[in-house]
């Protein structure tokens, strides 16, 4: 198991993160402006459906088989 997280690429890892922590934040900022009502609720939810679009068929880390 640990032979295959060698195999990842630093640069697929650290974009990766970064996909993950935007959609958290995105997320995260939505349903606080949704819940409070604050702002145009037409806006965020918008912001929110597409962010969770987003995330759904990505981000991808591709994890190499084989040997070392």
């Amino acid at each position: 198991m640990i032979s295959n997280i060698r195999n990842v690429c630093k640069a697929d890892l650290i974009l990766f993160c970064v996909q993950v922590s935007l959609i958290f934040m995105v997320t995260s900022v939505s349903l606080l402006n949704l819940t409070y009502e604050w702002g145009n609720q037409n806006l965020w939810t918008v912001v929110l459906t597409s962010s969770l679009g987003y995330i759904m068929p990505n981000p991808k880390i591709k994890i190499f088989y084989g040997k070392d």
